[in-house]
Formats: C-alpha cells, structure tokens, sequence
C-alpha cells in the first residue's frame, strides 16, 4: 500500500461535512495488510489517515514523490496516530491483515499540513453536529468498505487451493497435433473465512449500533440491516449507506467472476480458459424476497434480481421475546446456512415510541458451510501441441490476479 504516500492529500475524497474546528477528534476505523505485522499495522495507520484527509480535511495539494515530505508523513503516522486499538490481527497465507481503531487529531494534522506549506482546512458544519456526525459515519463507512474491496480483489485467487492433473496425450485425427487435457479442481481453503472475518470485523466497527437505531428512526434516515456469517462469527449489523450495501455485492461478484474465468498458464505464459466447468454449490449469498429467503446460485443463467430492501416488525413495548419467536417461525432459513436465532433476533431490537423494533436483513452473506475438505468445482481445459511443443512442458499453473 506504499503507493498511497504518493497522492495522500487530495482534494476531497468524499464532499462530507464535519466538526468545527474546535472539535479535535474523530474515530476511525482502518486496516492494512502486509508480510509482518509491523508493516500491516503501518499501512493501517497510513490508510487512516488518508481517510481523515478524504473526509475530514479539505486540501488542494497534490504531493508527487518528494521524498522529504512522505518521511514526514509516515512520521506524523507512527508519532501522532498512537492512541490507537487493533481490533483484530491475523495471519494468513498472503500475510498480515491488521484491522485499527483510532481517534485522530484533526487540528493538529491541520497544523502539520500548514507546517510543510500546505494549505489544508478542517471541512465546516453547515448541519447541527449531531447530523454532521452522522454524515461523516456514513461517509467513511463507505470509505472503508471500498477500501475492502480494492485490497482483496486481487487476493480472490488466494481463497482457494488447486489441484492440476494432466490425461494421458491424444494425437488428433487429421492433424499433427496432440491433445493434452489438464484437469483441475478447485476447493476453498482458510484465507476464503479470513477475508470474510475482516469485512464482519470492519462492519461491527463502522456500522450503526444498535443504541444508535432510535435516533436514526427519528431522524428520518435510512439504514439497512445484514447478516454476515464466517466458520467462527456472525455479524448482524445496520449499514448506513445504501452504496456500502452495493460494495458488500460488489464483493461477492468479484468471487463470481473469477470462479467464471479460472485461467490456466502453461510455462511458456500461454493462457487457456476452462472448456468446461461441473459444480454449482458455491452458494453462500441469501436474499429475501416475498417474505421468503432465496438462495444466490452462482452461475445461474437466469437473472436473479436480489432484493435489498426491508422488512419493519414491532410489537408493544415489553413483548420483544413474543416477537422474537413470531419472526424464528416465519423465517425458513435455506439448508446450510446460519439459524437466526432467539439470541441474534434480540441482540439487534430497539425501542422507539414505546415500540419494539427488528428489521430483518436485506440479504446475508454465509460461509460457514464452504468445507474446505470437499471438492467444489472441477475445470477441463485443453491444450494443443506438437510432439517437440510438449517436449517444452515443465508445468501448467493457476493465474491467481
């Protein structure tokens, strides 16, 4: 992520309003990854700080390789970002993914700015602060979760292991060539929860609490419930942003995408798409629709139209736990995936008017059942050649980016 220090002030990121410059700290959430931890946690803290510019500063300055300047940022990065919390630090086969929480200084980032010859701005209220507030988190709840999406599109490749197998050559019938058949079968492994458990942890971090839910009834705003599951956690929280909701698809369209286009590469760089593709069991998307919850087939031919919508349920104050049943009996949840349960159904009711609320999710993204033991998909890709192109065949390989 080092290529962020060479366009780290730019003009606003997100037209977002914040406090006044009197109001010193804001908190944000940020994540980075690299080889060992120390260099995870540095490209978190480099990340939170670009957020604070995007959302909070407002500078026209664009910095472009000056060596002086970017020693004084990853400085003002490891010297003044301290008051900080890792939320959750993992390993995984790629490396360290290091998930922050900080309270940043704004005005005294102001004055670094203004230091080194940049002009910079604490970005006015033009709302109450409550409001403003709440922009802001909206704001950088999209900003984090796009910033999820940049970082591990490219990492899709790594959530699952391959296993390459070649079938004995076929010479063809009306040409001097043989016909090799490379199979290759293609299973999750741990980084496919790992990254799921960063995007569960980034979420229960930025979206709306739970004690939050009342105001935001009051005030009108939207937000939109979702239910994330991994092998070892759950996360039922409500997004602030219709467009984080988007990104979260988003996501699950990447894995899509690349599951449609495994390509394979022979030593010599030459590329082959599969021929064929048997297996169809990848699903772990779940939408509801007319009351129903649907399972998202991954390359089904038809057009699936998710919903993402909401369904408001609310009782008398007092008669959470008979409303809490009322929705486990009306919700058949598809085979293989979580139970809502009495405990997550109650976890995330709110009072408002004397009224007990739950809004049920507009989709839910389920793992827990993708056993990295059995075989998911299996490719057939063909490869032709002459007798002195296969005497050049040392290995076919998966591209992984």
């Amino acid at each position: 992520m080092s290529n962020k220090l060479l366009k780290l002030f730019i003009l606003i990121l997100f037209p977002f309003f914040a406090f006044a410059q009197d109001a010193k700290l804001e908190t944000i959430i940020a994540f980075g990854t690299g080889v060992d931890e120390n260099i995870a946690l540095t490209n978190a803290k480099l990340n939170a700080l670009e957020q604070v510019f995007g959302t909070f500063i407002t500078t026209t300055t664009v910095i472009e390789n000056d060596s002086i300047v970017l020693n004084k940022i990853v400085s003002i990065t490891n010297g003044q970002i301290t008051n900080y919390e890792i939320v959750k630090s993992e390993k995984t086969d790629y490396g360290y993914i290091v998930t922050i929480k900080l309270d940043a200084n704004i005005s005294k980032l102001v004055n670094f700015c203004e230091s080194i010859g940049i002009e910079a701005n604490v970005k006015g209220s033009l709302f109450s602060v409550n409001l403003a507030t709440k922009m802001n988190n909206r704001a950088n709840e999209v900003y984090v979760i796009q910033n999820f999406i940049n970082t591990f599109k490219s990492e899709i490749g790594s959530m699952f292991d391959y296993n390459i197998s070649t079938d004995e050559p076929i010479k063809a019938s009306n040409a001097d060539k043989y016909l090799i058949r490379i199979n290759c079968s293609v299973v999750v492994n741990k980084n496919f929860n790992s990254i799921v458990n960063v995007l569960i942890n980034l979420i229960d971090q930025v979206a709306i609490k739970q004690s939050e839910l009342p105001d935001f009834k009051k005030s009108n705003l939207e937000f939109y419930p979702l239910i994330i599951v991994s092998e070892n956690q759950i996360c039922y929280r409500f997004l602030r942003s219709k467009e984080s909701q988007k990104l979260i698809l988003e996501f699950v369209k990447n894995i899509e995408q690349y599951l449609k286009n495994i390509t394979l590469i022979r030593n010599d760089n030459k590329e082959m798409l599969p021929i064929s593709r048997v297996g169809n069991n990848f699903n772990f998307l779940y939408y509801l629709i007319n009351d129903n919850w649907n399972i998202y087939n991954i390359f089904n031919s038809s057009i699936q139209t998710l919903s993402i919508g909401k369904l408001a349920y609310k009782s008398d104050f007092g008669e959470e736990e008979y409303l809490t049943k009322l929705l486990i009996t009306k919700y058949s949840i598809p085979e293989c995936s979580v139970n809502i349960t009495d405990s997550i159904f109650r976890t995330q009711a709110y009072i408002y008017e004397n009224k007990t609320y739950i809004e049920t999710p507009f989709f839910m993204i389920n793992t827990n059942c993708l056993n990295n033991k059995f075989q998911k998909y299996q490719y057939v890709y063909n490869d032709w050649l002459t007798v002195e192109e296969m005497s050049k065949v040392e290995r076919y390989t998966i591209k992984k980016d």
